[in-house]
C-alpha cells in the first residue's frame, strides 16, 4: 500500500484487480470479481502530535483514465472494519496504465486533498 500525507493525514491507497481478491473478501465486502475490474482502496489517518492515529471516515470521488485518454468514473463506499476504509470499482478495457486522480475530503475537514498516481495493469 502506498501513502501520501497532507498535513496532519496520511492517506493510504492501493489498485488492484478485483480477480487479486479472495472469493471470501470480495463476498464479504460486496465487490464483484471480474477480469477487467479494478478496486482501490483508501484509508485516511489522522495523526496528533504524539504520533498517534486514527482512521477517519472520508468522502472520496475521482477517475481513472487510460493512455489514450479513456475515462472511467470510479464509484466509492465506505466500509468499517478494523480500519474505516473506503473503496471504489471501475472497469478496464485491458492491459493498459492508467492515472487515478482522486479527491478526498476527511469527514468534518472543509479542504479536500488531490491525490494523483498511475498504474500499470498486466495482461491476462
Amino acid at each position: 500500500m502506498s501513502e501520501q500525507r497532507f498535513g496532519d493525514f496520511v492517506v493510504h491507497y492501493n489498485a488492484l484487480p478485483t480477480l487479486a481478491l479472495g472469493e471470501a473478501i470480495a463476498r464479504e465486502y460486496g465487490i464483484e470479481r471480474a477480469k477487467r475490474r479494478m478496486l482501490i482502496n483508501v484509508v485516511v489517518r489522522r495523526y496528533t502530535d504524539d504520533g498517534t492515529g486514527n482512521s477517519v471516515a472520508a468522502h472520496v470521488s475521482g477517475e481513472a483514465v487510460n493512455l489514450t485518454g479513456r475515462k472511467a468514473a470510479i464509484t466509492f463506499r465506505t466500509i468499517a472494519g478494523e480500519d474505516v476504509g473506503t473503496i471504489g470499482v471501475f472497469d478496464i478495457a485491458g492491459p493498459d496504465t492508467v492515472t487515478i486522480a482522486l479527491s478526498i475530503r476527511p469527514e468534518g475537514e472543509e479542504r479536500s486533498f488531490a491525490l494523483r498516481f498511475s498504474q500499470n495493469i498486466a495482461g491476462e
